[in-house]
């Protein structure tokens, strides 16, 4: 999805090497995803989903004002 989205930043998270960072996003399960904007969490996915739906929601996140 990098590939196909140059303009968004891509990251991962060690969730049992940065348990704080995992709690003060209120990470429960795994995998989540969490969108952000302008630094501020803007939208999440929880859970196994399509590739469509995440690349959804980057697109929305995107176009908001």
């Amino acid at each position: 999805m990098a590939k196909e989205m140059p303009c968004v930043g891509f990251g991962r998270l060690n969730t049992q090497e940065w348990p704080d960072v995992a709690a003060k996003y209120d990470v429960m399960s795994l995998p989540t995803v969490i969108i952000f904007r302008d630094g501020e969490p803007a939208d999440f996915v929880v859970g196994a989903v399509p590739k469509k739906i995440i690349a959804d929601k980057i697109r929305r996140v995107l176009n908001e004002n």
